[in-house]
């Protein structure tokens, strides 16, 4: 039977071909086999056959004998407008290591290797050089970033992971090693896909297997083991959960540091300048992921049981600990300027202040909405409209009275409205939303002080 495939190799790259096998698990697996990450699996008829054939008559069709990356020979055809190419696509997309290669139609004259693979390096080493004239386009590079993120992190969970299984193999049952086994490999062919959601979903996956107590066996022992892998894989698990949002937010840090250096005319840096700046940046983002990992110890600290929040708050210690000396290296290093510091530590600031303003004015939102639902529910009672069989009066303060409930909720109120205002359609700039909370302070100051 024959099968098209669309999958991705290893270099992110889209393939898609046919391929002989017994059923489309059989294609599947051997697809799998030469480290392809299998998007689509379809059988092809008669007729689509036909027609895919139409498609590549102009096409010159190649034998090969080649052995792949786990040493199995492979024999089989592939369709190009030349030898040259067909050899670079054995190479660079299946990464086959070519025996011989003759085109269909000669059957005794042999491709030369040598001069293919002579063309194979000359091409490849005209796609290293830089291509300093080309614009960069900046979505690629966030996506770049983004990705690289994402690599670090997946790294982390399968050599955690790769420890677990070694350290603890026998406390786990022989579904969940299959279960993790399988998971683990899905998430290596594709870690390096450009598809994060993908990517994300997978290892969220390969965490919750690491959670779930029934891929454990039931004895004491690895129920206590169980209990320790399941704290760090829900430390992960947070911090998986967390790297879009993050990436949205950091957008790329050093970058970030390197245009705040740039001079206003445009200046080049120099050498020094920039070093000095990738080391602030360094910094700067070792502080922000050491808060990060504090937030997340709290977060597990709610939620965990009285052992592991003995455990949490040990970390947690340790964390802070780590993060004053990162402070001291961050006021001490002689690798930088205190101008630099200075001027990085205000970059570090201005994103702090976006982000603290504006969780102050969807606080002050929601807080508010709380307060005028009380304000109006506690009127309706005063006011007789809403009977009650108990006398609520008592519980309820008077909202005409001028009290702390009636003054908070004028500020509130004001508060918001005018970071809203000032934020929808004034200078619309997050850091600019404390002269909002300025004014709603003031204005709600007089209405207090003439009312």
């Amino acid at each position: 039977m024959q099968f098209h495939y669309l999958a991705i190799n290893q270099e992110n790259q889209q393939l898609n071909g046919n391929i002989h096998a017994d059923d489309e698990q059989a294609a599947r697996k051997e697809l799998n086999k030469l480290g392809f990450s299998v998007l689509s699996v379809k059988l092809v008829n008669d007729e689509e056959t036909s027609v895919h054939n139409e498609q590549f008559d102009h096409l010159l069709k190649f034998k090969f004998s080649a052995i792949d990356s786990t040493g199995k020979k492979i024999i089989g055809t592939i369709s190009s407008k030349d030898s040259k190419h067909a050899y670079v696509r054995l190479i660079q997309e299946y990464h086959f290591k070519v025996e011989s290669m003759i085109n269909v139609n000669t059957p005794n004259n042999y491709e030369n290797l040598t001069e293919l693979a002579q063309f194979y390096e000359s091409m490849s080493a005209q796609n290293k050089q830089p291509a300093k004239d080309n614009n960069i386009n900046p979505e690629e590079n966030k996506l770049s970033s983004m990705q690289a993120s994402f690599i670090k992190e997946i790294d982390n969970i399968l050599h955690s992971t790769d420890d677990i299984y070694g350290k603890y193999n026998r406390n786990l049952s022989m579904e969940g090693r299959k279960k993790i086994s399988e998971s683990k490999e899905t998430l290596m062919r594709i870690k390096g896909s450009y598809n994060l959601d993908y990517v994300k979903q997978v290892a969220q996956s390969l965490l919750n297997i690491l959670v779930d107590q029934n891929n454990f066996e039931h004895d004491a022992e690895s129920k206590d083991i169980q209990n320790k892998i399941a704290l760090e894989s829900q430390k992960m698990l947070l911090k998986i959960n967390q790297l879009s949002t993050s990436n949205t937010a950091i957008n790329d840090i050093s970058s970030s540091f390197s245009s705040f250096m740039q001079h206003k005319d445009n200046k080049q840096e120099t050498p020094s300048k920039i070093i000095k700046n990738k080391e602030a940046a360094t910094l700067a983002e070792n502080l922000r992921q050491n808060w990060q990992e504090i937030k997340n110890d709290l977060v597990l600290w709610f939620r965990s049981s009285a052992q592991n929040r003995a455990i949490l708050q040990n970390d947690i210690k340790e964390l802070f600990k780590k993060r004053k000396n990162l402070k001291k290296n961050w006021a001490s290093s002689p690798k930088i300027t205190p101008q630099s510091i200075n001027r990085t530590k205000n970059e570090v600031s201005i994103e702090a202040g976006h982000n603290l303003w504006l969780e102050i004015y969807y606080f002050s939102g929601w807080l508010t909405l709380f307060y005028l639902i009380y304000y109006f529910v506690s009127y309706y009672i005063w006011t007789k409209t809403i009977n009650f069989s108990v006398e609520m009066t008592k519980f309820i303060a008077d909202p005409y009275a001028p009290s702390l409930i009636r003054n908070v909720t004028l500020l509130l109120f004001s508060v918001h409205c005018f970071m809203s205002i000032q934020k929808n359609c004034l200078l619309a700039n997050k850091k600019h939303l404390w002269i909002g909370a300025l004014s709603g302070s003031v204005f709600t100051l007089l209405l207090i002080s003439n009312f």
